[in-house]
């Protein structure tokens, strides 16, 4: 709604696979011969490099740290850039060229994971942010939420539906006023954007022309 392209309004259906096994399903809407078939589907999934490294925290000796309880430390640091850059180009050149065939196309999450590109983009970064530290108050997102969010990533607690649930129902809400009072705006024409795949995605599965 907030692009202008109403998933209902389009006849768009939403099929939550619950795996990476996308390819089965993807070859549903493929023919090996004439005629094929016209409905457009978007394969849409998390790149899954990831921009963090789960390490050891080490004395000064070298040794593995451990807590109280004598449990390991952990340390959580930002991998080179250089090296994320090439792995996700990679991986992103492959899955194209596994789906994108006929009708299905495959967009593909240009940083890590769904939640990263939302907290890394420009348009829905600090509403990502304000809802985060409500549903996990809990954890102390202050000193740096970016290595506070690749944890939770890396440790799958991360309550992802409850967040999407969250951000859903403040979306609607602001598309609720007067669009000369709405705070939140997605741009989708910027081609930096880190939910430019998401917003093609939704063109393409809806019949508007996009280049993917």
């Amino acid at each position: 709604k907030k692009i202008d392209c109403d998933l209902t309004q389009n006849g768009v259906s939403i099929v939550n696979v619950g795996s990476t096994a996308f390819l089965r399903y993807s070859k549903i809407f493929q023919r090996e011969s004439v005629p094929e078939m016209e409905i457009p589907v978007s394969v849409i999934t998390d790149v899954d490099v990831r921009e963090y490294e789960k390490n050891s925290a080490l004395d000064e000796n070298g040794a593995p740290k451990k807590d109280n309880k004598g449990k390991l430390i952990y340390d959580f640091l930002k991998r080179d850039i250089k090296g994320v850059t090439q792995e996700t180009s990679s991986k992103i050149a492959k899955l194209k060229t596994d789906y994108n065939s006929q009708k299905v196309s495959a967009f593909i999450a240009p940083r890590w994971t769904l939640e990263y590109c939302i907290f890394k983009s420009s348009s829905l970064s600090s509403l990502f942010q304000e809802v985060v530290k409500v549903v996990h108050s809990g954890t102390n997102w202050y000193s740096d939420f970016e290595k506070a969010l690749a944890e939770k990533l890396i440790n799958k607690s991360l309550d992802k539906t409850e967040i999407a649930y969250q951000i859903a129902q403040r979306l609607e809400d602001d598309l609720k006023l007067k669009k000369e009072d709405q705070k939140i705006t997605i741009n989708s024409e910027d081609e930096t954007e880190t939910l430019n795949y998401l917003i093609k995605a939704i063109k393409h599965a809806a019949g508007k022309n996009t280049s993917n």
